[in-house]
């Protein structure tokens, strides 16, 4: 299967510390759903590494805390210290300004996505995801 990606928006908590709902059950732009009640998050936790645009050779921080609130999965991350990296001291002070202010999610499904369909034409519209 492929791998899925979803953006949401972040909130500063600390100095540079961030939390934000990383995945919530609304459609979203591709008419998909990822149901929060199947995030399988024991291997994530083992390794909270947090990438920059999913890139595996660029961490920039880990998550310090991941919990499930109701219908939305929160992540709150805590950046490398400054001086780490040139970029992650760009990016960070570009996170402050709310210029960089989307994060997304990638998973892997683990069990067969439903498909959506829209009921008048019989066509699918999106993916409702219930295993990652």
């Amino acid at each position: 299967m492929q791998v899925v990606y979803k953006a949401t928006e972040l909130t500063k908590v600390a100095e540079g510390t961030y939390e934000y709902v990383a995945s919530d059950e609304t459609v979203d732009r591709y008419g998909d759903i990822i149901r929060v009640s199947g995030w399988e998050l024991k291997n994530y936790r083992a390794n909270p590494i947090v990438l920059f645009a999913h890139q595996k050779d660029n961490p920039v921080g880990t998550a310090a805390r991941v919990w499930v609130d109701g219908q939305q999965l929160m992540v709150r991350i805590k950046m490398a210290e400054e001086g780490t990296s040139s970029f992650i001291d760009t990016l960070r002070k570009l996170m402050d300004q709310k210029i960089v202010r989307a994060v997304s999610v990638g998973f892997l499904p683990t069990k067969q996505p439903n498909y959506i369909r829209d009921e008048k034409n019989d066509m699918i519209t999106g993916v409702e995801y219930v295993g990652q």
